[in-house]
């Protein structure tokens, strides 16, 4: 109902630890989900999330990739296939593996936790999972995103 926002919080653990909280837009200490996977099933449930980041925290956190806005990448289906292909775009994407706005999310294989890629590995995901926005050029072609998720989603299909 687009009531929410996303604010990653510093709570005592690691940076790659870190977990993403979200609360009500309206009632800021009322806390609507906790973690990756409360957070993506809500998100999921919708066809475009807005996020809003703790600028504080991040800032706070030497913009380290891992504090930033988070975006999950889901492993593959069975099948080969990939049931959510999240696309996160910003005008202050950069090729800075220790500055960064966005925590590229993943699970690791093994423990089946969500985690926070380094950023030389979230670098690589620009293209696929990261866009980043020449403020003008979105504004000046109308067809501007929808040009992006397409070579977004051929990337992820490996083309």
């Amino acid at each position: 109902d687009g009531d929410d926002s996303i604010n990653s919080r510093g709570n005592g653990q690691s940076v790659t630890d870190s977990i993403y909280d979200l609360f009500d837009w309206n009632d800021s200490l009322k806390m609507v989900a906790s973690g990756d996977d409360e957070l993506l099933k809500i998100i999921e449930s919708q066809f475009i999330c807005g996020i809003q980041d703790d600028y504080k925290y991040w800032s706070s956190n030497n913009c380290t990739p891992s504090c930033g806005k988070p975006v999950w990448i889901h492993p593959e289906d069975e099948d080969g296939s990939v049931s959510y292909h999240h696309i996160f775009f910003d005008d202050n994407i950069h090729n800075d593996a220790k500055d960064s706005i966005v925590a590229v999310r993943s699970r690791d294989v093994t423990t089946h936790n969500w985690q926070s890629l380094c950023g030389e590995k979230t670098i690589e995901q620009q293209g696929k999972y990261v866009v980043r926005v020449p403020t003008v050029a979105a504004i000046l072609q109308q067809d501007w995103f929808l040009q992006q998720i397409a070579m977004a989603e051929a990337r992820l299909q490996g083309y």
